[in-house]
């Protein structure tokens, strides 16, 4: 299963599913702005919440699409080139996104 990259590309944070075209840029005109909704992003997950669509600046898509984009199809989380949270055996990271989103956060 591909990884849930969240880094820095093209001079802004983006959130992206390694090894496919699913890429979203985080809301906020600075890297400044960006950061801390990356925050806002860890702490929605560490709440257990996959609605995140409203932190990116995602075009039109659906909340419930982008939750299975992120989510459903990932099994790790790499944050700046460093693993911070693995799911266990066939585990997505939506199955214990509250762990994925505390380890974020423990991160940042």
């Amino acid at each position: 299963m591909p990884a849930l990259l969240i880094h820095i590309v093209n001079g802004n944070w983006a959130v992206e599913v390694a090894n496919t075209d699913i890429i979203y840029n985080f809301e906020g005109a600075t890297l400044e702005e960006q950061a801390e909704i990356v925050h806002t992003f860890a702490q929605t997950l560490a709440n257990g919440d996959p609605d995140v669509v409203w932190l990116l600046d995602d075009g039109d898509i659906d909340a419930e699409e982008l939750s299975q984009q992120l989510f459903s199809t990932t099994d790790m989380i790499i944050y700046n080139d460093q693993i911070i949270y693995g799911a266990v055996g066939e585990e997505c990271i939506i199955d214990d996104l509250e762990l994925a989103g505390e380890a974020l956060l423990a991160a940042l």
